[in-house]
């Protein structure tokens, strides 16, 4: 049995997860073990129940399934995740690593982020002979921000650079805050900075978008520069200088580390890996393409397809459910979707969703219920590239039953599926490392998940078509067909019964004295005698009748006789028992009978329904004329 590892992240981390993850694998493969990742994509400020369907992701597996744990406890965004995690963790006392944050009393692996910002500020200053700087940080509170910081300062100390006021600002690693801060230095500056040097690359993608906007040359005008050395940073024109992480090493470590630990060896309590200043055409350096100084996260050749052809297998997604209505209609078309095409999301592929995802019986939820079941319906599930049948499967085998049945090691990303009030469900991919990169899990994840949204439209548009359908060509009052739906039901019904040689028989039933109860009893019991009159036909008459309300007090029963001996008289005495016994069961306090006519049709002929409404009304009133004389 290969050893099975966790790696709980925040998704949004992009790069640094890919890198770390490729890291991680790499020994896991050495070491014949599976690696079961669980992303995250919660945020602060984001909607509480999302944030909670989000957390889900964490409580999916067992802890105790586990032998080891990778925690990057820089990648975890709302209060309480990195708490839940540690605790399921001690209570089954499973070895751990941690990646960047110190967790009390466990190993971790870490960046040294001050030696590589250094070394970047001072290339500026000494090759650039940058001297006006607009330093954009991290939050101010953040511990990697704060060290990026300090090396900024103690560069600009070291070369007796004085900074001023407006000189630091703090983006919060996003893009929203980036247009303003250059807006204010140029307001108070009268010009733009020599340098804008950020924290980040995301930041310094936000410079260069503003300066282009303003048509401000980089880096002959404003050079600028990153920190991460991300793919999208080395994708712009020019490439950004930055700093390199070394991610993948650090993800290495931390497994070999872990697996240190799982046998019982020693492993030290803190390494930190150096970072390493990377030029870019941003700072007005000439860079060819020296791939020795760039951490693999920065290859721009791993993209995993054609950004057009991600955009038409996203819309398959939609093409494929446009019409389906039920579960199994979403299986075979999703089925056939991803047996075709699979690179993203790999040759070991499961959707698993909530069984409520298709129940409309149960009322909707007015908040996010992220509750967790202990089975889900498998819409699909991609085996080595084959699409298998729909099924049902504990929530344990929808984790671990694929890398139980592979023959080698391999590695398994799951993310959640949900929308504004329903948790759909989750989804594993094996495919490219670099989805994560980009946020492109992220991405698959609102795709599908509107897919999901329109196969629940499409359940409900289809459950409210029904409901109207079924109003049309039924009874208010009764439940049964009013006189349309005799006419697209049971007409057809007895019709088609003649052309086959068999014999059906035609009721018209007028309930006795109908006026007065209404009069003398109200109309509330004139609704009651038609629901007992109504109730009595069904329990009365043979299997296959059919009880239509043609108006007012009077029904129509339509039915096909298997033999052709009816005996008519005993027939309708033995309803008009079943309505007597009704009535004396209900104990209501005025007299309800009623009258019953009969046509038979002829055996081998074509059924004429008018002429055998005419024969039963006739013999209705015959028998209504008997009732009134004696009763």
């Amino acid at each position: 049995m290969r050893k099975k590892i966790a790696f709980f992240a925040g998704g949004w981390g992009g790069d640094f997860i890919q890198n770390v993850f490729d890291g991680i694998i790499n020994v896991a493969e050495r070491e014949n073990a599976d690696v079961f990742a669980f992303l995250n994509y919660s945020l602060n400020g984001m909607d509480e129940s999302a944030n909670a369907a989000e957390l889900n992701m964490y409580k999916l597996p067992d802890m105790s399934e586990f032998d080891g744990v990778i925690l990057p406890a820089n990648t975890y965004n709302v209060k309480g995740e990195l708490d839940y995690l540690l605790g399921e963790i001690n209570k089954y006392n499973i070895p751990v690593v941690g990646i960047e944050y110190p967790l009390d009393g466990m190993p971790r692996i870490s960046s040294d982020n001050y030696s590589g910002m250094y070394a970047l500020v001072e290339h500026m200053i000494q090759v650039h002979k940058v001297k006006k700087a607009l330093f954009i940080g991290g939050p101010a509170d953040h511990p990697e921000a704060q060290e990026r910081l300090r090396a900024y300062k103690t560069a600009m100390a070291r070369n007796d650079i004085e900074i001023p006021e407006d000189g630091i600002r703090y983006g919060d690693w996003a893009k929203e805050k980036i247009p303003a801060f250059i807006e204010e230095w140029v307001d108070n500056h009268g010009s733009y900075p020599e340098a804008i040097i950020c924290a980040n690359d995301i930041m310094a993608i936000a410079a260069y978008n503003y300066l282009n906007s303003k048509k401000i040359k980089i880096p002959r005008q404003v050079m600028v520069t990153g920190y991460d050395c991300t793919r999208l940073g080395m994708a712009q024109h020019p490439p950004i200088a930055s700093v390199s992480h070394e991610w993948d090493t650090m993800g290495k470590i931390a497994a070999e580390n872990l697996f240190a630990r799982m046998k019982g060896g020693p492993t030290p309590m803190h390494i930190k890996l150096n970072t390493k200043f990377v030029q870019g055409g941003s700072c007005g350096c000439r860079v060819y393409n020296d791939s020795e100084n760039i951490s693999n996260s920065t290859v721009l050749t791993n993209s995993i397809m054609d950004p057009i052809d991600m955009d038409s297998h996203f819309r398959h997604f939609y093409t494929n459910v446009r019409k389906a209505k039920n579960k199994i209609q979403v299986h075979n078309n999703l089925s056939y979707l991803f047996e075709h095409n699979h690179l993203i999301e790999g040759e070991q592929f499961k959707l698993f969703l909530d069984p409520d995802f298709f129940d409309l019986s149960k009322e909707a939820p007015k908040k996010l219920n992220p509750e967790l079941k202990d089975k889900y319906d498998v819409i699909v599930d991609i085996v080595d590239g084959k699409g298998q049948p729909y099924r049902e499967l504990s929530r344990r085998d929808c984790i671990f039953e694929s890398a139980e049945r592979a023959t080698k090691p391999g590695y398994y990303v799951f993310v959640t599926l949900y929308a504004e009030t329903l948790v759909y469900g989750y989804a594993m991919m094996s495919g490219p490392l670099n989805m994560a990169s980009e946020n492109q899990y992220y991405i698959w994840t609102r795709h599908m998940d509107s897919a999901l949204e329109q196969v629940r439209n499409n359940m409900m548009l289809d459950k409210l078509w029904q409901e109207v359908e079924k109003r049309a060509i039924t009874d208010a009052l009764t439940g049964v067909y009013n006189r349309h739906g005799c006419e697209q039901t049971t007409y057809p019904m007895l019709i088609d019964w003649g052309k086959k040689g068999g014999t059906a028989l035609v009721m018209l039933v007028d309930v006795d004295r109908m006026k007065i109860i209404n009069d003398k009893y109200g109309h509330t019991s004139g609704d009651e005698a038609l629901t007992i009159i109504t109730d009595s036909l069904k329990k009365g008459l043979p299997e296959g009748f059919q009880v239509s309300r043609f108006g007012g007090d009077e029904f129509f029963v339509g039915g096909v006789l298997l033999e052709d001996d009816l005996n008519i008289e005993e027939f309708v005495a033995g309803l008009e028992a079943v309505l007597a016994k009704e009535v004396e069961e209900r104990k209501i306090q005025y007299s309800l009978t009623m009258s019953i006519g009969c046509a038979k049709t002829s055996p081998n002929s074509v059924v004429d329904i008018e002429k055998a409404l005419v024969t039963a009304d006739n013999d209705m009133y015959v028998r209504k004329e008997i009732h009134h004389k004696t009763k």
